[in-house]
């Protein structure tokens, strides 16, 4: 899984649909380096010609370092 961008709340990624089994509703955990993210999964599209799939995920809520919560903004 990788992501491509993210613009406002919502992150765009590209996946294999054989390595992960993935549905509109479900949500992620992405995370990085700096920064840990949850997202749900809002539309899921094939890429022709292509075995990957794209997926927006709409992003729900940031986690800082001392594995607090709150709403991504």
């Amino acid at each position: 899984m990788q992501l491509l961008e993210v613009k406002n709340e919502t992150a765009k990624i590209i996946y294999n649909p054989e390595d992960n089994k993935l549905l509109p509703s479900d949500f992620l955990l992405i995370e990085d380096s700096s920064q840990k993210l949850v997202g749900q999964i809002s539309s899921i599209y094939n890429t022709a010609g292509s075995t990957n799939n794209t997926a927006d995920v709409r992003l729900v809520l940031y986690i800082d370092q001392d594995n607090k919560l709150s709403y991504y903004n």
